[in-house]
């Protein structure tokens, strides 16, 4: 799972040369990045924070709660 953190943005950036991998987040910046691209991307709804621009709230809890990574998949997962 990667939040809205400049650490997420980092690791964003260095996850662009792997391959395969879904991102799970609650960042609309994140969803937006142009590095972030060539990934799967699943994102939550709820209420956006305009001032972080992520997704927060009892919807985006719930839609969290119902991911789970799973790294022996052919396409892994990458949480923070």
């Amino acid at each position: 799972m990667m939040v809205s953190s400049p650490a997420a943005f980092q690791v964003l950036h260095v996850l662009k040369d792997h391959q395969e991998l879904t991102i799970i987040t609650n960042s609309v910046r994140i969803v937006a990045d142009p590095h972030a691209t060539a990934h799967g991307i699943l994102s939550v709804g709820g209420e956006l924070r305009r001032r972080s621009m992520t997704f927060v709230g009892r919807t985006a809890r719930q839609a969290i709660a119902q991911f789970r990574a799973d790294s022996a998949s052919s396409r892994r997962t990458v949480c923070t």
